[in-house]
């Protein structure tokens, strides 16, 4: 039981460090002093509200200065996706000399793939969503642009206008950008006024990304098109044609080419909150080791900020 306990603990870090290492969401999660979770399904995230000027008064017997306002709300966030997997893992197969750097391989190959692209998938469609659902800004901040080397920097630019104009560039912004549409900024970089610069190394919210393409100020987070959809499908894992899990683009999905959001308009949290080891010996149900792990997340956009949060997408359906 010892063993187990101590490999549980080698594979949460090897799930800390791909996620770390592969996800282009990781800015989205809050400082330490802004969350509190004990465990379970409930977070509390901070919200801090304060008031504007007033007018300054000497001649005032109650004071020359106006009484300013700070409210700091912990507002409960309930997380909406209660997901899991079970490795099973025969004793004879592959040897017993072998087993543990092979059971470290596949948490770590479970981490780096399908948890890493669940991750961002769920996150940026939620950022999606938020904005799609305000009725007053959605006309504006969601545009519909096929993007070509010709338009890409200037539909960016807008883009980004937008969001500044909005929101009074109360905050840093980032932009997360379809990875299919990478190559078409340095053909045209040279042939236009926008400061450009590529594989520069960026870190956002605490959080460090290499080969980051900077556009005018605008760090760019370049992740794989199947991540950037409208619409998506979170598989169950068991029934019928969802056996591989994951989340998919839905049939009805369209594109999104490019998101530029607030650094604090999204607060995500993903936990894995048991991760658990059985040996052969203590497992009853097969001659083997299973490794079972539960993983529980959400991504909450702040209604206050949801004015930072702009994207372009694409009218044709998203690729199966």
């Amino acid at each position: 039981m010892a063993n187990s306990i101590e490999n549980a603990a080698i594979y949460q870090n090897i799930i800390d460090e791909e996620l770390i290492a592969g996800s282009k969401s990781g800015w989205m999660t809050p400082p330490a002093e802004d969350i509190e979770y004990n465990g379970g399904a409930t977070v509390k995230i901070a919200d801090i509200e304060v008031s504007g000027l007033g007018d300054y008064d000497p001649n005032s017997t109650s004071g020359a200065y106006p009484s300013g306002t700070v409210k700091t709300k912990w507002n409960d966030y309930n997380f909406a996706q209660d997901r899991g997997i079970e490795f099973a893992l025969d004793r004879m197969t592959p040897g017993d000399s072998r087993y543990i750097a092979t059971a470290s391989n596949v948490v770590r190959e479970f981490a780096r793939g399908p948890l890493v692209r669940e991750q961002d998938s769920y996150r940026f469609n939620r950022v999606y969503a938020a904005i799609n659902a305000d009725t007053a800004l959605k006309g504006t901040h969601i545009v519909a642009k096929d993007i070509t080397a010709a338009n890409i920097l200037s539909e960016l630019n807008a883009l980004k206008s937008i969001v500044e104009d909005d929101s009074e560039k109360a905050m840093e912004l980032v932009c997360v950008g379809a990875l299919n549409l990478k190559n078409l900024v340095p053909e045209t970089s040279s042939t236009n006024r926008h400061r450009v610069y590529f594989n520069e190394r960026v870190s956002i919210n605490g959080v460090t990304y290499d080969d980051v393409t900077i556009i005018d100020d605008l760090p760019i987070l370049w992740v794989p098109k199947t991540r950037l959809q409208t619409v998506i499908k979170i598989n169950d894992g068991k029934t019928s044609g969802q056996t591989d899990g994951g989340i998919v683009a839905d049939t009805t999905s369209q594109q999104i080419h490019f998101i530029i959001c607030g650094i604090e308009a999204v607060k995500a949290l993903g936990k894995v909150d048991a991760l658990k080891e059985f040996g052969p010996d203590i497992n009853q149900r097969f001659d083997g080791t299973a490794i079972q792990a539960r993983y529980v997340y959400d991504a909450w956009v702040m209604k206050r900020k949801v004015n930072t949060i702009c994207l372009l997408y694409t009218s044709d359906a998203a690729d199966e």
